[in-house]
C-alpha cells in the first residue's frame, strides 16, 4: 500500500497500542498460521543447529564453539527481539518497531533485505522467515528463566538472570524499539525480583539464613532503593548472627537515600534497625505475612502478565 493519510504522531501511538495488546496476549504470534510453501526465499537457511541467546546483561549469541557480539545495530535489534519473543512474530510489529516513520511500501523493502543479511549470518541458525512472520528457534536465557520459575525451581531460575535485560543495548533514533525495551526491562526486573524475594524467604523458613542474606544481597544491589528488601536484610543478617552487617547495610541504604533523592528512612525500618542493635530478632520472621508475589508479575506463559493494569 502507499503512504497512510493519518498523522505519523496518530499512527505511532495506535499502533503501538495495538503492538502492546498482542506482545501480552497469550495468542502472541499466532495469527496468519496458515502453511507457506517452502522456496528458496523462505524458511530456514542454516542447518539445524541451535544458537544459545543471552538476553540478560551484555547480550551475545552462541553458536558452533563462538561466541558473537553484536553491536547495536537494527540486525541485532531484530534478532533480540525475536529471540525474546521465542515464536513467531508478525513482518508487521517488526515493521512498527524497527522503521516507525516509514510508510508501508518503504518499510517493507527495508525489512525484506535486513532479514536477507540476518539469513546469510553464518553464526545465526534456524532462522526461520516467511512473507508474514518471522521466527528464531534460539535457547534463550530469558526462556530459560521463566520456564525455572514456573515450575518453583527458584534457584535454578536464579542461574538464568545475568542483570538487565540488554543491558546498554541502545538504539538511536528507533524510539518504538526503546519503548518496547523499557517497558520488557520493567516487567522482567519485577518478575526476577519476585523469585529472588520468594527463594530469599524459602531459605529463611527452612534455616538458610546465610544463603537468604547471599539472595538478599543481590536484590540489594539491583536496587539500591529499595527499603522493602533492606528489611528483609536486616532481619536474616541479624537471625545469622551478623547485626554488624546488617547495620552497615542501613547505614549505606540512609545516605544514598538521602544522596540521591533527598529521602529518610521509613519509621518501620527504623524500628528494626533498633530491634537489631538490641538483638531482639533471633527468631524473627523477617517476611512474615508478606506476600512477595503481590507486588510482582505473575509468571503465566511466554511473557509476563502484568498484576495491575498498565495505564499510559
Amino acid at each position: 500500500s502507499s503512504t497512510r493519510s493519518e498523522n505519523p504522531g496518530q499512527r505511532r501511538g495506535s499502533r503501538f497500542d495495538a503492538l502492546r495488546r498482542q506482545i501480552r496476549s497469550p495468542r502472541t504470534g499466532r495469527r496468519n498460521e496458515r502453511r507457506v510453501r517452502r522456496t528458496p526465499e523462505h524458511g530456514p537457511l542454516h542447518s539445524p543447529r541451535v544458537n544459545e541467546v543471552r538476553l540478560t546483561g551484555t547480550p551475545f549469541l552462541a553458536a558452533d564453539g563462538r561466541v558473537v557480539r553484536l553491536p547495536p545495530s537494527k540486525r541485532a535489534a531484530l534478532l533480540y527481539y525475536v529471540a525474546y519473543q521465542a515464536g513467531w512474530v508478525a513482518r508487521d510489529d517488526l515493521l512498527y518497531l524497527l522503521y516507525p516513520d516509514a510508510n508501508e511500501s518503504a518499510g517493507r523493502g527495508a525489512l525484506r533485505p535486513l532479514l536477507s543479511r540476518i539469513r546469510r549470518m553464518a553464526h545465526v541458525h534456524d532462522l526461520d522467515v516467511e512473507p508474514t512472520r518471522v521466527r528464531w528457534s534460539a535457547s534463550t536465557d530469558v526462556g530459560a528463566f521463566r520456564e525455572a520459575a514456573r515450575a518453583g525451581r527458584f534457584e535454578r531460575a536464579m542461574e538464568h538472570h545475568h542483570g538487565e535485560l540488554l543491558a546498554s543495548f541502545d538504539l538511536p533514533g528507533v524510539p518504538e524499539f526503546d519503548a518496547w525495551l523499557e517497558l520488557e526491562r520493567h516487567e522482567l526486573r519485577r518478575d526476577w525480583r519476585r523469585v529472588a524475594s520468594t527463594l530469599a524467604a524459602r531459605l529463611t523458613r527452612d534455616g538458610y539464613d546465610g544463603e537468604a542474606a547471599m539472595v538478599l544481597e543481590r536484590l540489594a544491589r539491583a536496587d539500591g532503593l529499595d527499603e522493602e528488601v533492606l528489611r528483609w536484610r536486616l532481619v536474616v543478617l541479624a537471625r545469622a548472627g551478623r547485626p554488624g552487617e546488617a547495620l552497615d547495610a542501613y547505614e549505606a541504604f540512609a545516605e544514598a537515600l538521602s544522596r540521591e533523592v533527598d529521602g529518610v528512612p521509613e519509621a518501620e525500618t527504623v524500628r528494626l534497625v533498633e530491634r537489631v542493635r538490641s538483638g531482639d530478632l533471633a527468631t524473627e520472621d523477617p517476611f512474615g505475612a508478606v506476600e512477595t508475589q503481590r507486588r510482582a508479575t505473575r509468571i503465566t506463559g511466554g511473557l509476563p502478565v502484568m498484576a495491575t493494569p498498565f495505564v499510559g
